[in-house]
């Protein structure tokens, strides 16, 4: 229970910019990112990561550490409530924001499992929406590639 404990302490103290950006510094992303793979973690970490999302640069470091096709893999789980799914997707859409480069994988994602476009339907009404506006992103990446 001390892991539980501690990432909500940090949570609490990152709801402030000046810590948030500080935690970005001293190196909070890759902890969190690595708590991914603990599956007693996932809530708090995707909330954490969410949380996170608001800052250019810990979007930058969450790309650059590979959490796309991670967050992919969360959206694609039955088995998950919808609010880790709409802080995954919340990520992923700033994730796309920051760096368009990563629509190629996620339109291949898309194409076979289709993640985005059932969550776009059944969703939290803030998963609905950042997952419509990531497909809004494909459809536009599509029609330049055509």
């Amino acid at each position: 229970m001390g892991k539980k404990d501690a990432a909500s302490a940090v949570f609490v103290l990152c709801v402030n910019y000046e810590n948030k950006a500080r935690a970005v510094k001293d190196g909070a992303i890759p902890v969190i990112v690595d708590a991914l793979s603990d599956s007693v973690f996932v809530d708090e970490a995707m909330a954490m990561l969410a949380l996170f999302s608001s800052n250019p640069q810990a979007v930058e470091e969450m790309g650059s550490l590979g959490l796309v096709p991670a967050l992919l893999g969360i959206l694609r789980k039955e088995d998950l409530c919808g609010r880790i799914k709409e802080n995954a997707v919340t990520v992923l859409y700033a994730i796309c924001a920051k760096d368009p480069y990563n629509l190629d994988g996620i339109m291949e994602e898309e194409e076979e499992h289709h993640a985005l476009g059932n969550l776009s339907k059944n969703g939290t009404p803030r998963a609905q929406r950042k997952a419509l506006g990531i497909l809004e992103k494909l459809t536009r990446l599509r029609h330049r590639m055509a």
